[in-house]
């Protein structure tokens, strides 16, 4: 089966919005729209990963990662910040760790408010 894609459930919904409001209550003043993809790897007979659901700068894998939309996904898909996690890891981790991978991300998100827009800080 091929690498599969699906919306995060209320449960990492929730956990997003307690990340928000905690520690970046300037996403909820400016009510940036944020969408959480939770990305599948392909697994092989055992249920393990054949790769990486998610790599990030240099080809590693990553638990998480995050991108400001394009102005034409902001139209279309309604988003303005798109966080991408891996469902296999995430299954392992407790719900502190949760919370960290998603502070993490949206550490590197950044208001332009001079633009009215979201800005990208630089990935790990």
């Amino acid at each position: 089966m091929a690498k599969g894609y699906e919306k995060a459930d209320p449960e990492v919904r929730g956990l997003l919005k307690r990340a928000i409001e905690k520690w970046h209550p300037e996403l909820a003043e400016f009510k940036a729209r944020v969408q959480v993809l939770m990305v599948s790897p392909e697994l092989d007979g055992n249920d393990e990963p054949k790769a990486p659901a998610l790599t990030g700068n240099g080809g590693h894998p990553a638990l998480a990662k995050v991108r400001i939309a394009k102005p034409r996904d902001r139209l279309l898909a309604k988003y303005d910040v798109l966080i991408e996690i891996d469902a296999h890891a995430w299954a392992d981790l407790i719900e502190a760790e949760r919370l960290a991978v998603l502070d993490h991300e949206l550490e590197h998100v950044v208001i332009a408010r001079d633009s009215g827009g979201a800005e990208q800080r630089p990935l790990d």
